[in-house]
């Protein structure tokens, strides 16, 4: 076993030691929007999307696209007004070898900005308590162990 290899399955059994919690991360910022999330279960993920645009919104649409079973469309929202609340509660759950539920929010602009497009996108990750790192490490360890031993198996003698 390589040092390298060690060192980073060393890491990562840590990493599942550590507590799980149910926090959301941002992945990207469509500020306009003004999304926030409050999460009351992890598992299943259970939370109340609010939006307290900065600009009108011809259209919110607020969906789970790594859902177990497929992508679920949450909620949809039209003609949102500046300043004013909105708010979705989402419920959903993913595959134990998901990281995190993603809850995604795309928006349509009344006004068209120019120069650029009228759409506006935010999402946020709820972490999958259920998630084994170092698990996923070991399956990912077995198949390359598997595939090295497949393409070693051809005899000696053979010619490419």
């Amino acid at each position: 076993m390589t040092p390298h290899f060690f060192f980073g399955l060393c890491m990562l059994s840590m990493m599942n030691i550590v507590q799980h919690t149910a926090q959301a991360h941002e992945i990207d910022e469509g500020l306009e929007l003004g999304a926030a999330i409050s999460v009351t279960s992890a598992d299943p993920v259970r939370a109340t999307i609010s939006l307290q645009p900065r600009i009108a919104f011809r259209a919110v649409t607020i969906e789970l696209p790594n859902a177990a079973g497929g992508a679920v469309k949450a909620c949809d929202f039209g003609n949102l007004v500046a300043g004013q609340t909105y708010r979705c509660t989402v419920s959903g759950d993913v595959t134990d070898d998901d990281t995190g539920l993603v809850i995604a929010i795309s928006g349509t602009r009344a006004v068209p900005v120019p120069g650029h497009d009228d759409l506006s996108y935010t999402a946020f990750t709820v972490p999958n308590p259920r998630y084994n790192t170092l698990a996923q490490a070991q399956r990912k360890t077995e198949q390359l162990r598997k595939r090295a031993a497949t393409l070693d198996s051809k005899p000696v003698n053979v010619r490419q």
